[in-house]
């Protein structure tokens, strides 16, 4: 489960936090998409 969550949050990151094609509200609502993420995969 670890790799797993490792490719999720790093594909998260790459798309919707750093990604440079989204206006600032996108960003902001992908960024408070990962606490949800984590949690969920953390487990």
């Amino acid at each position: 489960m670890g790799g797993l969550f490792e490719e999720l949050l790093e594909d998260h990151l790459r798309q919707h936090v750093v990604g440079f094609h989204l206006s600032d509200a996108d960003r902001q609502a992908c960024a408070e998409e990962l606490p949800a993420l984590i949690r969920r995969y953390a487990r």
